[in-house]
């Protein structure tokens, strides 16, 4: 009698907490209008700061996950528009060549198609914002080209400007879906690609024009808000390069005083001044000002001469 082999079947790992919060965001998101979706990464960031913290020391059923996640979402500022023809052309025309990155992903609605066409340069694939890449998407190569091309060509002048187009085997039917962005390079005024765009209709009821303005003003207070941003990382980079300045020129102070009285009071300046560059890094790294490799360089710059100076000062006050 010949003996049977006993199946081994192997046991099923737990879903982790992480991995079914995450499940059910997805499932919860697609199924919301377009313009009401969150991008993978926004998901992963309100897992990751909000949600998971929030149940990872608890025992709570799929039900309540899926409320606490409805309730996040219900809170998020919804897309303006996921139709690219309502787009005003001011938020789409004369953007400068190292801007696009931002402009597409703090400017336009993160749920519309675009492609970026830079000639010579390059050219992306569509893609939807709302999953947007530098890196994937191509920009970034595009972009590294350019600047290469420029640095050696100062006076050129190098603009994007967007053309609303029918995307390839899709219907001219107005469905959203099927139209996208197409940010074309121009060298010296010269567009690099085709400019011919799809027909766009205009509104004609009260409450078309209503709901146009209303997306206008939201897309234009998102090019003020980009500007103001700009603005204050400009500012932020200032306060570092002057900052940086300021220490040089006092250590070079301190080696041509002589006296002792001198050199202390220039010490404790230059301290002082160390504290506060410090200061104002840590604040503009949590606002998002600067990047954490120029937050790190610079952090390793003032703590290294802190630490020298502040023994020198201490061996200043032991000569007393």
């Amino acid at each position: 009698m010949s003996s049977k082999k006993k199946k081994i079947v192997a046991k099923k790992k737990p879903v982790s907490l992480y991995n079914q919060i995450q499940k059910e965001f997805r499932i919860i998101n697609d199924k919301l209008p377009i313009n009401f979706q969150l991008s993978l990464a926004l998901r992963r960031k309100l897992i990751s700061d909000n949600i998971y913290p929030n149940f990872k020391n608890r025992e709570q059923g799929v039900r309540r996950i899926r409320e606490y996640i409805l309730d996040l979402v219900d809170k998020i500022e919804p897309q303006p528009t996921c139709d690219v023809r309502d787009i005003p052309y001011g938020a789409i025309e004369s953007i400068a060549w190292y801007d696009i990155n931002e402009w597409i992903s703090e400017v336009m609605p993160q749920c519309i198609y675009v492609q970026v066409n830079a000639g010579e340069f390059g050219i992306t694939n569509i893609f939807n914002t709302m999953n947007y890449s530098y890196e994937r998407s191509g920009v970034k190569d595009i972009t590294d080209a350019i600047r290469e091309y420029v640095g050696n060509n100062s006076d050129t002048n190098c603009n994007y400007s967007g053309y609303k187009k029918l995307r390839p085997k899709k219907l001219d039917d107005g469905s959203p879906e099927n139209y996208y962005i197409e940010f074309i390079l121009s060298l010296d005024y010269v567009p690099q690609g085709d400019t011919e765009e799809a027909d766009i209709p205009k509104p004609k009821s009260k409450k078309e024009k209503k709901e146009k303005e209303s997306i206008k003003d939201a897309i234009i207070d998102k090019i003020n808000q980009y500007k103001s941003k700009k603005r204050k990382v400009k500012r932020a980079n200032n306060t570092i390069k002057k900052n940086l300045e300021s220490a040089k020129k006092l250590q070079k102070k301190i080696k041509a005083l002589k006296t002792d009285t001198a050199k202390a009071k220039t010490l404790s300046d230059i301290l002082t001044q160390n504290r506060k560059s410090i200061k104002a890094l840590i604040r503009d790294y949590k606002n998002g000002l600067i990047t954490k490799e120029k937050y790190e360089k610079n952090r390793k710059l003032f703590d290294k001469a802190l630490e020298i100076y502040s023994k020198k000062r201490k061996k200043g006050k032991g000569k007393h």
